[in-house]
């Protein structure tokens, strides 16, 4: 017993965090979904046989004294617990073991047994102690534990069955189990990818993504592809769209609107020459749905369109009505930044999943587990609001009633199924688009119109005029993304990704260095706001307080300290804030440096001073030769199948342009010479190591100086170096000073006018601090520069060739 016992004893060391008070909440519990799921039995019974073929699912077997002997039991169960109590792990298990063995009948003591080979990493022997306690007789302590047993042996659908039979209970431990098992099981796929991140469900705030390693500022953390998705009803209005793929369809009558009749037929002409190529194929019957070619019209089809379509469906017809007019508040109809055609489409995927599984098993309408494995995409978002919007807006609930009413799977819309999936989508939504931007159109037409001199006078009274249109928006639900928890200081950017023509999503890149085991973070509002306007919409539109760093180390106003939470007191009647972010607000300096200590420093920032943007590594996207998407900026399917596998020049514009698409390019690198050493940007490819070398090669550079050119007759110095890769000529002169033993490197700068090397050699003197071309001479005797030599051509700034080299 003792030597199997050893190797565990230490991570119980490590388990005390066990023991600690639960923090989570009934109300963040009850956010998220605990009905089973089609799949559940078959998966649950491939767990068992596993557990079987293990050996963990039969009963413990008991060596049962002759003689019961029950206060001798009582005696060895107290010892083991002091034993546990003072890590002693070992003695702690042989003295419960005595305890069964002298009464078997007391389930207290399978049970602390259980606990301790569970702290210690024996589930499967702790599993078969919680079998060897009758099923009646299993009480809540018991179904907590084995909830726990059978999640750390990779059961997930086994401990979900275990721990549902106790949900009537409404302890606030089952369900936080639950959901620990649950979120282990869904988001397997990803925490096995090759992603740095891995979804966690954790005691402070339920779900949520984590760094499994150092991510640098920059790095891509994942990509995702929507569920589902719909263009926001005020960007529909001015920035068409392909209504499945999200590329931009702006066409030139589209940008010009009314104004397009005003134009001239030659204008028109122009405009047309010049504009990008831009095929629509609307649907076939009701011409109400436009899609970039038959892909995208062939899958919205399939997808949820079938269903929606005013021809085929006439109780649809409102629907796009509505949306057409471009309102997001109409009171008793809607009042969201979302579509409702979201909802709408929602509900036409799972009812085109049901209609097939229907057809499939010969059935008259689609049974419940039908139902069940259509809404399966849609489970794991959270749905959290108050109850009763449905009734705020009764004319939406009864459109869509009427719409499902029609089709050949029914799907009955009751206020309660409305609610449930409009708070998924108002809690999980994403803001995203195709890369194919309507200003990336825009500004490739005016690229070409500019570039023709005839076209762009003749233009150029209405290209004044011009200016670059709004970016089609969609919101979609993101399976990933939708992991991100909130935070008023977060640590990733959510930006538009391509990965191929017809398929756009996301990726989540790092604004700034994230740590191993650091939660990965996004914002929900805008950041600049004040902290009460920052929780007031959080509350309103996620039903939450937003508690994060920055808003714990935040204050509403002056008139409370934040850090000991005085009030100012007369004459005093608002307190000073802090200097540099104005965000927070102290009585005194001690409170403040209290403050800056125990966290304000983390999250002050300058209002005033602009962010240093990440290096994105997204480029901007650009345009081929066929009018669409460069391919070079397209990621491989492939990348993202790692995470599902089951599932399917802007010249003055340009800044705008990067800005909203949170793009930046990274400009090209620009070297320095400083008069510091340890400052130095320039990059030198040799430079000896040794004084000696130094000495001998700068010796040749002042003979190679010394002479004068025959041929035009001026003195010149001569500092070349020319590689047999490049042939290009790079000066090199290195001055090693015994103190340092650095040296400081001079390199040739070639200007773009001349194309050809004028060699810089530079030395900043500690007078002036201003660059002088100075040659060094090492002289024997002290190894120390003695000698300075500088010329400067006067009459030419441009090199000669003399004997077949390059001269400065």
């Amino acid at each position: 017993m003792a030597d199997t016992m050893k190797p565990y004893i230490n991570n119980a060391l490590n388990l005390k965090f066990r023991e600690q008070p639960r923090k989570t909440n009934m109300a963040l519990l009850k956010c998220y979904n605990y009905e089973p799921y089609p799949e559940d039995d078959e998966a649950a019974a491939e767990e068992e046989t596993s557990l079987i073929k293990a050996g963990y699912m039969t009963p413990s077997r008991v060596s049962k004294l002759p003689v019961s002997d029950v206060s001798e039991a009582k005696r060895a169960h107290s010892l083991g617990k002091v034993h546990e109590e003072n890590c002693r792990m070992q003695l702690a298990h042989e003295s419960y073991t005595f305890a069964i063995e002298f009464d078997s009948s007391n389930h207290q003591y399978y049970i602390d047994r259980a606990t301790l080979l569970h702290k210690v990493g024996k589930h499967g022997d702790a599993m078969k102690d919680l079998l060897s306690i009758e099923e009646g007789a299993r009480t809540l302590e018991v179904i907590k534990l084995g909830g726990k047993i059978l999640t750390s042996l990779g059961a997930y659908t086994k401990a979900e069955q275990w721990l549902r039979s106790s949900l009537k209970s409404e302890d606030e431990e089952i369900f936080y189990l639950f959901q620990v098992a649950r979120t282990k099981r869904l988001y397997q796929p990803l925490n096995t990818s090759r992603w740095p991140v891995k979804v966690r469900f954790t005691e402070e705030t339920g779900k949520g993504m984590f760094a499994e390693k150092k991510v640098p500022i920059g790095e891509t953390l994942f990509r995702d592809t929507s569920v589902i998705s719909a263009q926001t009803i005020d960007s529909a209005k001015v920035s068409p769209a392909c209504a499945q793929c999200s590329r931009s369809l702006l066409r030139p009558e589209d940008y010009f609107q009314s104004k397009w009749l005003e134009l001239s037929e030659r204008q028109k002409e122009i405009i047309n020459t010049h504009w990008p190529v831009i095929k629509i194929s609307p649907c076939l019957h009701c011409n109400r749905e436009k899609y970039c070619g038959k892909l995208c019209l062939d899958a919205a089809w399939r997808q949820h369109h079938q269903f929606l379509c005013p021809a085929k469906n006439p109780a649809a017809g409102p629907l796009y009505d509505f949306c057409e007019k471009g309102e997001n508040i109409c009171p008793g109809k809607w009042n969201s930044i979302f579509s409702p055609m979201i909802l709408a489409r929602l509900w036409s995927s799972m009812v085109s999943v049901a209609k097939l599984a229907m057809f499939d098993e010969m059935l008259e309408a689609p049974s419940a587990e039908n139902w069940n494995v259509a809404g399966m995409p849609y489970k794991g978002f959270v749905s959290s609001g108050t109850n009763g919007y449905a009734q705020t807006v009764p004319e939406m609930v009864q459109m869509m009633a009427n719409i499902f009413k029609n089709t050949e799977a029914v799907l009955e819309i009751t206020d309660e199924e409305f609610e449930r999936r409009y708070y998924q989508v108002a809690c999980n939504a994403q803001s995203f688009s195709s890369t194919l931007y309507a200003s990336l159109i825009f500004g490739t037409f005016m690229s070409r119109i500019l570039n023709n001199d005839k076209d762009g006078k003749e233009m150029e009274d209405i290209l004044q005029d011009m200016k670059p249109p709004t970016d089609q928006v969609f919101g979609g639900l993101f399976q990933f993304q939708s992991c991100l928890n909130h935070s008023c200081a977060k640590n990733v950017d959510v930006i538009d990704c391509q990965f191929t023509a017809n398929l756009a999503g996301i990726e989540v890149q790092a604004t700034r260095l994230i740590e191993v085991d650091e939660e990965v973070t996004t914002s929900y509002v805008d950041t600049s706001l004040p902290r009460s306007t920052r929780r007031a919409w959080l509350q309103r539109a996620y039903n939450f307080v937003c508690n994060c760093k920055r808003c714990r180390f935040e204050g509403d106003d002056g008139s409370v300290c934040c850090q000991c939470h005085a009030k100012p007191l007369p004459p005093v009647k608002w307190f000073k804030a802090c200097g540099r972010c104005l965000r927070a607000w102290y009585c005194s300096p001690t409170c403040q440096k209290k403050h800056w200590k125990a966290g304000h420093k983390d999250i002050c920032v300058d209002p005033k001073k602009p962010q240093i943007p990440s290096p994105a590594a997204t480029a901007v996207p650009t345009l081929d030769a066929n009018d669409d998407l460069a391919k070079d900026l397209l990621h491989e399917p492939d990348v993202f199948e790692d995470i599902i596998a089951d599932r399917d020049s802007m010249d003055d514009f340009g800044e705008e342009f990067a800005t909203k698409v949170k793009i930046t390019e990274v400009p090209a690198e620009i070297e320095k010479c400083t008069p510091d050493a340890e400052k130095a940007t320039a990059k030198v490819e040799e430079v000896t190591a040794h004084a000696k070398d130094v000495t001998a090669e700068t010796k040749e550079v002042i003979e190679e100086g010394g002479k004068s050119s025959t041929e035009n007759g001026e003195h010149t110095a001569k500092v070349k170096e020319v590689t047999e890769e490049s042939q290009e000529p790079t000066a090199k002169v290195t001055e090693v000073t015994e103190e340092s033993q650095e040296p400081t490197a001079k390199v040739t700068e070639v200007t773009e006018e001349s194309q050809e090397p004028t060699a810089k050699v530079t030395e900043v003197t500690e007078e002036s601090q201003e660059p002088t071309a100075k040659v060094t001479e090492v002289t024997e005797e002290s190894q120390e520069p003695t000698a300075k030599v500088t010329e400067v051509i006067e009459a030419s700034q441009e090199p000669s060739a003399v004997n077949g080299e390059h001269t400065a």
